[in-house]
């Protein structure tokens, strides 16, 4: 028997979303799949962004390993300014060169951080942050052109905040785009006969950011008028994205494994929390042109802005690097820590001797400002409930390790459901309006075929299993950096590679 393997990634999707769809028959092929096959969480990175995630996911190694945290990276000469990470970033090899490397022919669509193509034996699309697929998009090169003539337009990403407020556009683009990307995957797999292939579609991210305070009753701006309204909307797109997954299924042979994964889950946000404003309010960043600028400024800096990003790879390639810097806005003679990184889940120490203008010295100094930081986070509340507001703290030698792991933010942490840290307004607990759900660590994950377990809640996976787990089952080796481990659990007692 010859093992194949089919990975569809959905990219932030939940049970939290997917289980009550379910419930009310909107999804059949997804409940099928987890009747018959192993289900479960699947736990996501830290911090869980889709760059730092899916590099988890393709390389089997968290992030102090492949250097890749967010949508941006330090420079090397300046450290308070960040490049947009590209796919030439990435340090580890990854899961379809070592396929390819090992002459399995590899089709891949659409994952983020793929962007320039690399070559493959097999097909590549790329992903996120793709500029434009007037670009170099495919591998090989006159795939893109082919895919046009086979499908017309195909759109890579969509910004979801460009749609404020515009639900029922938003939702048109997403069902266009997932359609188109289905119809692509459906003529790839019949195309090249892969012995593995990806296919992201980005479509469950993009709605349950917006749109959750439409689906969740507790938000606190939740309209049952306006969910009534919406909800028949967001069915059609689930229930599409269903549909698209029993095609995919139904084109594999019997000894093709499907995977299903998200690259991290979703939550409830109702309300931000800016970590800049917090230092801030501890005295610990400081501004020179005043605080509504300057914060502006770090706003521009975050993941909605990704149209932007997509033109700073552009330019990265080229040779005329465009880096983004909060360098002239910030007071650093005055600033102890500061963040101006993805999500703003991390907090960087200015020490002195690694940032340019650092004024913290390193050893006891530094360590009495981490513990200060850490306590006061974990102690903090809202003041307007007295909820807790953060969950977890680390230093960053906690949970990273690695060559890359000085790349990592000084301290990262991970809110309590209810509270965003991407900061979308300008008051530090103002409601999140517009973009009401957020990232959490708990993925999905479902595993279906002739040697996956029948009926099975899996527990314990993490997305760095994934690699050697789908390497374990195309009987290729392991390398031994791989922080993953084979989710030995899900497999048939009979099963053998």
């Amino acid at each position: 028997m010859k093992s194949k393997v089919m990975v569809i990634g959905l990219d932030g999707a939940t049970f939290k979303i997917l289980d009550p769809m379910i419930s009310r028959g909107k999804m059949p092929n997804l409940a099928e799949l987890i009747k018959t096959g192993t289900f479960g969480e699947l736990k996501s990175v830290i911090p869980p962004n889709s760059m730092a995630a899916w590099a988890s996911f393709m390389s089997g190694k968290k992030p102090g390993k492949h250097s890749i945290f967010g949508f941006r990276i330090p420079d090397s000469s300046d450290f308070y300014r960040k490049r947009v990470v590209h796919s030439k970033v990435m340090k580890s090899e990854t899961l379809w060169r070592i396929l390819s490397r090992n002459s399995k022919k590899v089709g891949v669509i659409n994952v983020p951080l793929t962007y320039p193509p690399q070559p493959v034996n097999g097909f590549l699309i790329s992903g996120m942050l793709t500029p434009s697929t007037n670009s170099t998009f495919t591998y090989p090169e006159e795939l893109g052109k082919k895919l046009k003539e086979k499908i017309g337009d195909y759109p890579i990403n969509l910004v979801w905040k460009w749609y404020k407020n515009r639900v029922s556009d938003l939702i048109e683009d997403v069902k266009k785009m997932t359609t188109i990307r289905k119809e692509a995957t459906l003529f790839l797999l019949d195309l090249y006969q892969p012995d593995f292939c990806i296919v992201v579609f980005t479509g469950p991210d993009r709605v349950q950011h917006c749109l959750w305070k439409y689906i969740d009753g507790t938000h606190p701006e939740f309209n049952a008028e306006e969910s009534k309204k919406y909800m028949p909307l967001i069915d059609e797109f689930f229930m599409m994205l269903d549909s698209a997954i029993g095609e995919i299924r139904a084109r594999l042979d019997e000894d093709t494994v499907l995977i299903l994964i998200s690259d991290h889950g979703f939550q409830s946000a109702h309300k931000q929390f800016d970590v800049n404003d917090w230092l801030m309010t501890h005295h610990l960043l400081k501004f020179r042109k005043g605080k509504a600028r300057t914060l502006a400024f770090l706003r521009a800096l975050d993941i909605p802005f990704i149209h932007k990003l997509r033109r700073q790879v552009l330019r990265n390639l080229s040779g005329r690097r465009k880096i983004l810097s909060p360098k002239s806005q910030v007071s650093w003679k005055n600033t102890k820590a500061y963040c101006a990184g993805d999500q703003q889940v991390g907090i960087q120490v200015n020490l002195r001797g690694r940032e340019p203008e650092g004024i913290v010295s390193q050893g006891e100094e530094y360590e009495k400002l981490r513990s200060f930081i850490k306590q006061a986070l974990l102690n903090t509340r809202d003041p307007q409930n007295n909820h807790a507001v953060i969950r977890d703290v680390f230093y960053r030698e906690e949970y990273f390790n690695g060559p890359f792991s000085d790349l990592a933010p000084d301290l990262v942490f991970h809110t309590y459901e209810n509270y965003a840290t991407s900061p979308y307004k300008k008051r530090l607990y103002e409601l999140t309006g517009w973009a009401s759900g957020d990232h959490s660590l708990e993925g999905i994950f479902i595993a279906h075929g002739k040697i996956i377990q029948k009926g099975k809640q899996f527990f314990g996976a993490e997305i760095v299993d994934l690699f050697p787990t789908i390497l374990h089952m195309l009987k290729i080796g392991i390398p031994i950096d791989t922080d993953g481990k084979v989710l030995k659990g899900i497999f048939q007692d009979s099963f053998s590679p």
